[in-house]
This record gives structure tokens, C-alpha cells and sequence, in this order.
């Protein structure tokens, strides 16, 4: 029988959500080496270029902040520590987790148990559509959206309003130089607008998790509006991260959203937002700049029709060249991009294949590119259609199966499906090769970065558009700043391997110095000390896994939402 609460007020319950247990990135019995939650590194091979900084499990926030419970939100806690919270008394205990931490899940709830006998314990999260998620223990397990999980288990009517939490950053304090300083590209908080995706892409983890549909958290730009004002009091700049898998495609709330941020030019918006390539080409660039759109994300995936990872209704017919140009335009209005390619290892994926896919990548010039091998995610469709077929290599039906393998998908790339047209390891050896192709044709990320920023600032520090000037002036500051790091990027020797990047680099430095000033004498300094680290951190042994292993730095956070703010 599944257990209960002891019989006490509602009012009276109180609530402990966490993080799985750091450390991250060691060799133990919970973690591998790539085991790292790095959130911010999309090129691990730019070396001491690429930025780095360790994900807050922020779902647990957004739950706290829609329960009227009193709730401790706990990240990157130590096992030690999280031990401690639960001795302390709490009546519900949740885990939230992705299949690579299942074994820190169940570790987290066995010491739950032994710590707090009485609580009733939950664990949430993708982890829940793992195979032997059973063996976690937890009482209870969230394959939902998880406010009104916990509002139904407590007797309580589902959410009228959904808040989101003050403040919370989704990816500690980023850095650069193996660790040595604070990197110029900054996180943002949390902002969660709907869940799940009705496109129901093959591969998409997000999109089956929630049966093929978009579960909307917030439904009008107003609300958005306010959720950016309200989340961001009292912080000095307005940067978010907004969580919903396909935000372009809701063009009505957007352009209410458009009305309402164009307005607040003295301290604009700037956010990372999932889009697609379809509904994306059809706003005017400048207009999703004046909204806020600082980073887009924009799935390629492959050019190949009829491949796994194919999906017509997201590129709604474009062709490469329409991709390309889209690329170009958001560029020309200051929006960074992330170009997410899924460039080997699907069902339909040859060797030529690869490369054509691997070309187009480079050919779209962004700012970011996320490179991976096809993955069947458990829960997915091309799971589902892997496990018919007998091509899932991971044998956790076998009784010696150990949660701890699961950390190996995704984390340490192992492939769970055999490919039809590649083994796994030349599947896995043409990812290194893309992500040194680009690193070495398009140069470090940073830096292509500061050149759509620079563009921008030159673009629009005259244009009609109050909220478009502003940002001109931001991004003139923040390249001028930058001209130390754009110094050593243009010098030999300082892990940018390509002359012709190089010579770009000197370029946009030059450029940056005609349009913003000479850099002062203190900047002068700052340049020879970062050299003088930079010459240190180049000594360190480079691999595609970092050798210099950031600490997840643990938080806390109370909420107790009052029954006035939340009805019961």
C-alpha cells in the first residue's frame, strides 16, 4: 500500500526537494569522468577557450514555488549533507533526476529513508521513464508535471496561476581558462513557459515524455512579462533562460511579449529561448531582438529526408539555402545562434551522409554548435523502435546490470543502439572530428560571440528602436571589455590553432578598438596578467574530457509560499 501522510494540517507539511549528490566528473561508483553537468560547454575541444559552469537541477525550484507548503530546495548538495537536511524532519522528501544519476537517485532515497523514516518519498524527472526505475525505491514516482503531482498528493486543487521562482540561475557562475577566471558569456535565470512539444520528433526525450503534447505553464505575454519582471528584481541586468521546447512557435504570446519588452529600453530583456527553424523564419529578426532573443536555439539536425532524425514539420520546407540565410539574418540583428546537429550514427546516416551534414553545419557559420551522435533515449520512439528491432546493446534485464552504467548514455557518448550503416566507434570517432572541424574552421565559440555583439552594437547604436540602442551600448561595452581575451585569441600560441581565425580575431579587435576607444592603461595590465595565465593554463595536459574538473558549488534555498499569495 502506497504510504500516506501522518495526519496533520496541510499547512503544516513540510516539503525537502534536491539535486542528485555532487561530485561530478570523478571515477566512483556514481560518476564516470564525463559525468561533469557542465551546462554552458557546447565545444569541449576549444580548450581553454571553452566556457564552463555546473546546471542547478531548476525544476525543483519552479515546484516550491507552486506548492503552499513550506519547501527547502537543495542544489548540489553533498550525500553528507543532503543527509543532514533530511534528519531535520520533513514529511515528503523528492529526488529529481535524468537517467545518467539513477544511481545517485536511489542512493539519495535509500538515505532518505534511513535519515527520515517518516517522510513519504518522490523522485521526478526524466530518470522516470528509465528502465529500472522501480529499483530507485522512491514511493512515489513524478512522470508529470510536477506542482500539481504534489498539490494532488497534498488534496489540493491544481494550479490556477503558475509562478516562477525569483532569481534562480540555471548554470552557476560560467568560467573560462580551465577554471582561472570568470567567463564574459553569463547564464541567465529561470524561466519555465510550457512543457513538453507536439511536433513528437523520433528522438526527442521531451516531446515522449509528456506523450506528444505542449502542456502550457504560461499563456499570454503578459504573464511572461511579468514572470521576467518579478524573477528578475533586484538583479542588475534582466538574462534568462527560458525553458519550453519550442518557444517561436507561439506567435500570439510573443507578440504581445514583443509590445510590452520593446518598451523597457533603460534595462531591456536578453534570453536563451529552444526554436524551430520553421515558425523562427517567420518573425523579423530585429523584432525578436527587441523582444528579448540574445541566444536561439534552432535544431538541424540533418538534411537527409526520410532519416530518424528528419523532421519535415520543424524546417517546414526550407531549403539549405533558406537555412543558411535564416542563420545570416539573425545574425545581422545581433541573435546569437546554437546550431543543435545530430550529424552521425541515424538509421539512414552512410558516410557521405556525414559529411554532407557535417558541411551544412559549418556552412551556417553560428555562434554555438551542438554536436552529438544519435542517441535512443529511453522513452523515446527510436527507443521503442530500437528494443523491437534487438538493437539496444545495453543489457539491463541482466541481473548484474549496474545502475551506474546508465551514466555512460549520454554522459560518456556510449550509443545504446547498434547504427545500421556505422559501428559505434566510428560513429563516435566522427563527433570528435566535428567538433574539432568546427572548432578549427569557425574558431572558439567565445569568440565568434563577440563578433555577432560587435555587429549588433556598430548596427543599431542609431536606430529608431530605443530598445535596440540600448543594446547597442550594452554590447559596445561588453566587446571593449573583451578586448584582452580578443588580444590573446589573435596571438599564436594561445590554443587558437587556425591562422586564418587568428586573423579574424586581430580583426574584430582592431574594429572594436576604431569603434569603442583604445583599451586604458588598467586594461593594458589586465591583458598581460590574463596572458601570463593563459601561458599556465596552456600547459595543462587538453583532452576532449577536462583535465581541470570544476566543484558544483551546493545552495539552499527556502520557500514558503503563504496560503494568500497560493489559496489552499
Amino acid at each position: 500500500m502506497a504510504r500516506k501522510l501522518p495526519n496533520k494540517p496541510v499547512s503544516e507539511v513540510r516539503v525537502l526537494l534536491s539535486q542528485c549528490f555532487r561530485p561530478w566528473g570523478t571515477d566512483d561508483e556514481y560518476n564516470t569522468p564525463l559525468l561533469t553537468y557542465e551546462g554552458s560547454n557546447f565545444s569541449p575541444v576549444d580548450g581553454i577557450w571553452a566556457p564552463r559552469g555546473v546546471c542547478n537541477e531548476v525544476a525543483t525550484h519552479f515546484i516550491a514555488n507552486n506548492i503552499p507548503v513550506y519547501t527547502m530546495v537543495l542544489d548540489n548538495p553533498s550525500l553528507e549533507e543532503f543527509r543532514d537536511e533530511c534528519a531535520k524532519g520533513y514529511d515528503i522528501i523528492g529526488v529529481s533526476s535524468m537517467t545518467m544519476t539513477i544511481k545517485k537517485a536511489r542512493k539519495m532515497i535509500e538515505t532518505a529513508k534511513e535519515a527520515c523514516p517518516e517522510a513519504v518519498t518522490m523522485v521526478g524527472g526524466y530518470v522516470t521513464i528509465t528502465p529500472g526505475i522501480e529499483e530507485v525505491g522512491a514511493d512515489y514516482i513524478c512522470r508529470e508535471e510536477g506542482a500539481n503531482f504534489v498539490r494532488r498528493f497534498l488534496g489540493l486543487p491544481p494550479v490556477e496561476k503558475y509562478r516562477n521562482p525569483p532569481g534562480v540561475s540555471v548554470v552557476q557562475q560560467t568560467t573560462i581558462l580551465n577554471d582561472a577566471i570568470p567567463s564574459p558569456l553569463q547564464g541567465g535565470c529561470y524561466i519555465a513557459l510550457g512543457l513538453g512539444c507536439q511536433r513528437g520528433c523520433h528522438f526527442c526525450a521531451s516531446s515522449h515524455y509528456f506523450n506528444k503534447r505542449y502542456v502550457p505553464l504560461l499563456n499570454t505575454g503578459e504573464e511572461v512579462y511579468q514572470a521576467m519582471i518579478e524573477s528578475s528584481e533586484g538583479l542588475p541586468e534582466r538574462r534568462f533562460s527560458i525553458f519550453e521546447d519550442n518557444f517561436s512557435t507561439h506567435k500570439k504570446r510573443n507578440y504581445e511579449l514583443w509590445e510590452l519588452a520593446r518598451e523597457e529600453f533603460e534595462k531591456p530583456f536578453f534570453f536563451f529561448s529552444f526554436n524551430e527553424i520553421k515558425s523562427t523564419n517567420e518573425y523579423d529578426p530585429e523584432m525578436l531582438a527587441e523582444m528579448g532573443c540574445e541566444v536561439i536555439f534552432l535544431g538541424v539536425e540533418t538534411q537527409a529526408p526520410g532519416s530518424t532524425y528528419f523532421n519535415q514539420s520543424k524546417q517546414g520546407g526550407l531549403s539549405p539555402s533558406e537555412i543558411r540565410r535564416l542563420f545570416a539574418r539573425l545574425h545581422d540583428a545581433g541573435i546569437q545562434t546554437v546550431a543543435a546537429s545530430i550529424i552521425t550514427g541515424t538509421d539512414e546516416h552512410n558516410y557521405r551522409q556525414y559529411w554532407e551534414d557535417l558541411n551544412f553545419n559549418l556552412s551556417l557559420g553560428a555562434t554555438f554548435s551542438q554536436l552529438s551522435p544519435a542517441i535512443a533515449m529511453p522513452g523515446t520512439g527510436y527507443w521503442n523502435q530500437c528494443l523491437t528491432e534487438g538493437r539496444i546493446k545495453v543489457d539491463y534485464q541482466s541481473p548484474d546490470f549496474d545502475l551506474k552504467d546508465w551514466t555512460k548514455i549520454g554522459a560518456d557518448i556510449l550509443i545504446p543502439q547498434v547504427p545500421k550503416n556505422a559501428g559505434r566507434l566510428e560513429t563516435l570517432f566522427q563527433v570528435l572530428n566535428a567538433f574539432v572541424t568546427d572548432s578549427y574552421q569557425l574558431g572558439p565559440d567565445l569568440f565568434r560571440v563577440f563578433a555577432v555583439k560587435h555587429h549588433a552594437a556598430k548596427k543599431f547604436r542609431n536606430s529608431k528602436s530605443k530598445v535596440l540602442r540600448r543594446k547597442a551600448e550594452i554590447y559596445k561595452e561588453d566587446c571593449y571589455q573583451a578586448l584582452p581575451l580578443l588580444h590573446l585569441g589573435s596571438k599564436r600560441g594561445f590554443g587558437v590553432k587556425n591562422p586564418k581565425v587568428r586573423g579574424w580575431i586581430k580583426e574584430l579587435q582592431k574594429d572594436v578598438i576604431r569603434f569603442s576607444g583604445e583599451p586604458s592603461a588598467e586594461m593594458k595590465e589586465r591583458t598581460h596578467e590574463l596572458e601570463r595565465i593563459a601561458k599556465r593554463e596552456m600547459k595543462r595536459k587538453r583532452r576532449a574530457v577536462p583535465d581541470v574538473r570544476i566543484e558544483a558549488v551546493p545552495e539552499r534555498r527556502e520557500y514558503n509560499v503563504s496560503s494568500a499569495d497560493m489559496p489552499l
